[in-house]
């Protein structure tokens, strides 16, 4: 079973607990900074860290890393970005796509859902991921 935390809101008392038990823990670059700042050097749990317009990089327990761009739009509301990113990160995987693949689908679903307001009603649809994708 893959276990997967979003660490939103951030807390880095309640990463430290649940760490042990994670697969992936994503977290933006600020809560990034603030947890290494805290505990060191994180290791058990690969790492997704998203930089907003700046692209998203996993990097894995095994020291590899993996980058993605943002696509460029223009943002309309980014409340739920991250939520949107992380959501089709792991729907992503859970269909079986590899790393960079799965990066790239959560990029596109969160570009799309940036540019419409509001949160839940503005993430996309799969078929709307896969068009965007198909366009860039």
């Amino acid at each position: 079973m893959r276990v997967v935390y979003s660490a939103a809101p951030f807390s880095v008392e309640a990463v430290r607990a649940v760490l042990p038990h994670l697969s992936l823990l994503a977290v933006n670059a600020v809560e990034a900074a603030q947890l290494r700042a805290a505990l060191g050097a994180v290791t058990g749990p690969d790492l997704i860290v998203t930089h907003g317009a700046g692209g998203a990089e996993w990097i894995a327990d095994c020291g590899e890393t993996v980058t993605v761009p943002a696509f460029p739009v223009t943002p309309a509301d980014t409340t739920g970005a991250g939520d949107c990113f992380v959501g089709s990160l792991v729907a992503a995987l859970d269909r079986g796509a590899g790393r960079q693949e799965a990066l790239r689908y959560a990029a596109a679903a969160a570009a799309i859902q940036v540019t419409r307001p509001g949160t839940a009603q503005a993430m996309p649809a799969r078929d709307e991921v896969l068009a965007f994708l198909a366009g860039a």
